[in-house]
C-alpha cells in the first residue's frame, strides 16, 4: 500500500481523535437553560367568596381566543412589526390560557359576578363574556414594556345579542429585559386590564337583572 494514509498512519489517528473530541465537546456543551415564567392573578390568596352574597350577577365566561402564531408559550419579543419567540423564557401556558384563567379568576374574586366556566348553555346565566388576545409581549420600541392588548365582546343571555365590546390595553415599563422582570411586568398588565374589565362589566354594560 502506497496511499498517504499508510505512509503517515499518524495522521490518520491523530485526524480521528480530533474529529471524536470535537463531536464530544458539540454533544456536550450545555444548551441554554429553560425558565417558566410564572402569573397568577394577585388577589387570589386575598379574596374570600361568600356563598350568601347579594346582586351577584351570574356571567358565563367563554374560553378567549388567539391567533395561532401569537398563543406560544415561548415569551414573544416584538420591535416594529416585527415578533420573536425566546428560546430560553416560556410562560406556564399560551396567552389565550393565561388570559381565560385571570378573568375566570378575578370576576369571581370581584363578588359582584358568579362565574359560570367553563361556557355551558344550559347553565343559567345573565350574559356571555368572549374576547381575543391580539398582543402579549415583551415590546422594545418605542420604550421597553411589557404589552398586553385584548379585545372583549359581551352578550346577552343566549349569546346571540352582542351589547357591548371593548379592547383593553396595558402596557407596563421594563427597566432592563431579565426573566423576572418581564413576569412582574406581565402580572401588572393583566392586573390592569382586568380592573378596567370589571368596571367596565359594571358601569358600562347593561346586564339584564
Amino acid at each position: 500500500m502506497n496511499d498517504s494514509t499508510s505512509r503517515f498512519p499518524g495522521k490518520s489517528i491523530l485526524a480521528v481523535c480530533l474529529l471524536a473530541l470535537l463531536n464530544f465537546g458539540c454533544m456536550s456543551s450545555a444548551s441554554p437553560g429553560e425558565s417558566f415564567l410564572r402569573l397568577e392573578f394577585n388577589g387570589i390568596h386575598q379574596c374570600s367568596l361568600a356563598d350568601d352574597a347579594k346582586d351577584i350577577k351570574p356571567i358565563a365566561i367563554r374560553n378567549i381566543d388567539c391567533l395561532p402564531n401569537l398563543d406560544r408559550t415561548a415569551v414573544m419579543f416584538s420591535e416594529n412589526n416585527v415578533l420573536q419567540p425566546s428560546q430560553a423564557w416560556y410562560w406556564e401556558g399560551a396567552p389565550s390560557e393565561i388570559v381565560t384563567q385571570y378573568l375566570v379568576t378575578g370576576l369571581t374574586c370581584s363578588k359582584a359576578f358568579r362565574v359560570v366556566w367553563p361556557y355551558k348553555p344550559r347553565i343559567a346565566h345573565e350574559a356571555v363574556l368572549s374576547g381575543r388576545v391580539e398582543a402579549f409581549e415583551v415590546s422594545r420600541t418605542p420604550s421597553l414594556a411589557f404589552r398586553v392588548v385584548i379585545y372583549m365582546d359581551v352578550w346577552g343571555p343566549t349569546a346571540k345579542e352582542w351589547i357591548s365590546g371593548r379592547s383593553f390595553t396595558a402596557e407596563i415599563p421594563m427597566s432592563t429585559i431579565t426573566a423576572d422582570n418581564i413576569a412582574k411586568a406581565a402580572n401588572k398588565a393583566l392586573d390592569k386590564v382586568l380592573a378596567d374589565t370589571l368596571t367596565w362589566l359594571d358601569n358600562k354594560v347593561a346586564i339584564a337583572e
